[in-house]
């Protein structure tokens, strides 16, 4: 017995020194198949492995197969122990994974040969592979790489920011003179406000005022004449008195008193009298229409008048001032520059890799504006986009801006100025007769 014994211990070392000469193979080999870091391990690491566990060999290095769920004690004799069961714990094994990661399986596997191609062994991978690509998608634009619900430019998935955009007028009138002249007034200064129709300057207009008293004056007559009826019944009095002389005469001449000469004249009589009362009736209407004529007269007259006037054409601000009181001015001669306020244009741009110019139509926008140490909010809508872009990966926005007027009546947001603003993707702006300041109050401190 004890020579058996001493044998089994002599076949045992024999089998532990090989092993630590293997180990080196062994973990060349577990690194290219994706199970191993390349480090040695010390040869009571493993022990117990199956089959083509970890070298890919068809028998183990370690003990037989009919050993393997045998261990030797110090007697010489085999204890049962359940097989692939590891002395160092897998904690301690390079590149292993933690028991809470969720990763099943160890290194070794009994089941699953060794590959060219890495398999999935449970160590945890690289740095670089535990990048997780996530896909936003903004109204059919796509973005890869970037993070849940964000776009690139600090905007988020429903909302675009545009940064450092500049406010400009929607338009701009030089209000010209309508007559030639001297310039008797000038009824505004610069940056007032003003309103429609109202007047802002005069040439002199003393030579059309004379020229529009002398209509109206031509019209009064041909209005009186043209209301007279006087002769119209002169005239048929007149055909009343011929029409009785006739009859009387007529009357004598057949009862052979009066000649037929006489007769015929009192007949004479009355048709020409009637043609005297048709005259009358053709003076009167002529006399009208002339009425009628010189009431053109005096409305050109006036017109004539009314264009030595320089009326403001909008709601504005004026801007700037062209001639001076006293100056001579030709027709179409430019005197003042107006621009309404009440809205105006915001200007910015957005990434072209990131939207497309449609998923902005009519979008409500969110104007901010620094202003006194507050930030004031405007509202807005995108009104159109650019059919050219700004560069290589940018094109232009434009953005009508309701304006708001301060406690004194001054506009708060002026031409010029550089604002924030967010457009909101996922809200369309209302009708522009209901699009007005935002809810609440619009002063953020």
């Amino acid at each position: 017995m004890k020579t058996k014994l001493s044998s089994r211990a002599t076949a045992l070392s024999g089998l532990l020194f090989t092993a630590t000469l293997m180990i080196p193979a062994m973990s060349i080999q577990a690194q290219e198949g994706g199970s191993f870091t390349g480090q040695t391990l010390p040869p009571s690491t493993y022990r117990g492995t199956s089959q083509g566990a970890a070298t890919g060999s068809e028998s183990s290095p370690f003990l037989s197969p009919a050993e393997s769920d045998q261990e030797a004690g110090e007697d010489g004799s085999f204890r049962n122990r359940p097989p692939f069961v590891r002395d160092a714990p897998q904690s301690n094994l390079p590149g292993s994974v933690p028991p809470s990661s969720g990763v099943t399986g160890g290194s070794f596997s009994s089941t699953q040969p060794r590959t060219n191609a890495p398999a999935n062994t449970g160590f945890a991978p690289p740095p670089s592979s535990s990048f997780n690509s996530t896909t936003v998608s903004t109204s059919g634009v796509q973005q890869e790489g970037a993070g849940p619900g964000t776009v690139s430019g600090g905007s988020t998935a429903n909302e675009c920011t545009i940064e450092e955009c500049k406010v400009e007028l929607i338009m701009d009138i030089e209000v010209p003179a309508r007559a030639t002249g001297p310039l008797s007034e000038m009824n505004v200064e610069l940056n007032q406000l003003v309103s429609e129709t109202e007047q802002v300057a005069k040439v002199d207009d003393q030579e059309a005022t004379r020229i529009l008293e002398q209509a109206t004056l031509k019209y009064d007559m041909a209005r009186t004449i043209s209301q007279d009826r006087t002769a119209i019944e002169m005239a048929e009095n007149k055909v009343k008195l011929a029409t009785t002389e006739y009859r009387v005469n007529y009357n004598l001449y057949k009862k052979r008193s009066k000649t037929r000469q006489e007769a015929l004249r009192s007949q004479y009589s009355m048709q020409i009298a009637e043609l005297e009362e048709v005259d009358a009736r053709n003076q009167f209407e002529i006399a009208r229409m002339e009425a009628a004529a010189e009431l053109v007269n005096v409305h050109a007259a006036r017109e004539t008048v009314e264009r030595h006037q320089i009326l403001s054409p909008v709601n504005g601000v004026v801007l700037e001032r062209f001639r001076e009181r006293g100056e001579w001015v030709n027709r179409g001669d430019k005197v003042l520059r107006i621009a309404p306020l009440d809205r105006l244009y915001v200007r910015g741009v957005v990434s072209a890799d990131n939207y497309v110019p449609s998923v902005f139509d009519n979008k409500l926008v969110v104007v901010t504006s620094r202003l006194g140490g507050r930030n004031i909010e405007f509202q807005g809508r995108v009104v159109r986009t650019d059919l050219e872009q700004q560069g290589l990966n940018e094109y232009g926005v434009v953005v009508e801006v309701i304006n708001q007027r301060d406690a004194t009546g001054h506009w708060m947001l002026l031409p010029g100025a550089f604002v924030n603003g967010r457009i909101l993707l996922d809200r369309n702006a209302p009708e522009q007769s209901a699009l007005g300041a935002p809810e609440g109050d619009n002063v953020q401190r």
